[in-house]
């Protein structure tokens, strides 16, 4: 073998890499005053030089997200904890983005219900940061854990993630004069579905029951919610029109203790407290939806948009209604199917016992 013919070539292949990644390999070994170096200090520097050109690639930054931010497993303890913080931050949200609109609420950094929705959409966007951290089942190999980055990121960026984004982005503060942008947070309660489905997985079989139940009461809660947060906006968007509203009828202070060329209607309804202004409505929901109504508080004649939101209303009441009676009815019976089961496994042991005459001590240790 020629040992000089090998070094040569290795000496040509290094300065072809040299000028290939760094230009002329004359220029490469000059320092910045522009004196000439020996070689081993200017392959320090070329390698100082490559350091620093990886810190700049896709897969530097991939490589050290991954080495921060690991793969998180689906059911983990701290994936369920998550999400389950996740949830009641869906929760608060689902109830305070309706009331904001309805009731015409400014959320400010400098007061306490603007810093905890603040703080909610942090949290949020960082729940998408996890998302894109968090290992999933394949759909048709339920065994099969798909660990792969770019295969986690591709299903969710096809998925959930652009409702994910678009709810968790701080719109109130970025746009503080757009009512317009905070209207999409209320698909926020499909994200709080999404959430309670991926928790049930977590439960076991005997408070399976009990999570059901408590997902039934709250979408009864909700419905009810939104009913009366769109009953007060309604009123209060035609407070001033020919017809009047509900509002002019329930809330406002008698004519005759008024002056009404002076009197601004309006101004008399934002200075009331917000609780009881929701009082008025969360009534009127709850008695329009689950019940036939008391008729104290009703559309006012002439006023159209109050009109057709009571008939969806009821549509809607009495479609929720049969569906929560149906479901609480199946939840019950599937509660008394299980305790029946048991009971029968246990009326066979005891007669499998009987039937073997087994002894008494043995019997009591089999049941």
């Amino acid at each position: 073998l020629d040992f000089n013919a090998i070094n040569f070539n290795e000496d040509a292949a290094k300065q072809k890499y040299h000028q290939h990644h760094y230009g002329s390999y004359k220029q490469s070994v000059l320092a910045p005053g522009g004196f000439h170096e020996d070689l081993q200090s200017s392959d320090y520097e070329l390698d100082k030089l490559a350091a620093t050109r990886n810190r700049c690639t896709c897969k530097y930054w991939c490589s050290s997200i991954s080495y921060y931010l690991p793969i998180l497993h689906p059911f983990g303890p701290f994936r369920c904890i998550w999400d389950l913080l996740v949830m009641l931050m869906l929760i608060y949200t689902c109830v305070e983005v309706p009331v904001t609109l309805a009731f015409n609420v400014d959320l400010e950094l400098n007061h306490f219900s603007g810093v905890i929705s603040f703080c909610i959409d942090l949290c949020l966007l960082t729940d998408i940061l996890i998302t894109f951290r968090t290992a999933y089942f394949d759909k048709w190999d339920r065994l099969r854990l798909i660990i792969d980055e770019c295969e986690i990121a591709k299903k969710y960026l096809s998925g959930w993630f652009f409702i994910d984004l678009v709810t968790s982005l701080p719109f109130e503060f970025m746009l503080p004069e757009s009512n317009l942008m905070k209207f999409v947070k209320v698909l926020r309660i499909f994200r709080f579905a999404r959430i309670v489905k991926i928790l049930a997985q977590f439960v076991i079989r005997e408070l399976l029951v009990l999570l059901k139940f408590f997902k039934i009461v709250a979408m009864m809660i909700l419905v009810a919610h939104l009913a009366a947060c769109g009953w007060f906006f309604v009123g209060y968007a035609t407070l001033n029109s020919k017809t009047g509203s509900w509002i002019s009828q329930n809330m406002l202070p008698d004519p005759a203790d008024i002056d009404v060329d002076t009197f601004d209607a309006k101004l008399y309804v934002d200075n009331l407290p917000t609780f009881t202004k929701y009082s008025f409505s969360w009534y009127w929901a709850v008695v329009t939806l689950f019940t036939t109504g008391y008729g104290d508080i009703v559309a006012t004649a002439g006023n159209k948009a109050e009109q057709w939101l009571v008939s969806v209303c009821i549509l809607i009441g009495t479609c929720c209604f049969a569906y929560f009676v149906g479901t609480l009815t199946s939840l019950i019976t599937e509660g008394d199917r299980i305790k029946s089961v048991e009971i029968q496994k246990l009326e066979e042991a005891q007669a499998f016992c009987d039937h073997k005459k087994l002894p008494r001590e043995l019997s009591r240790a089999v049941l």
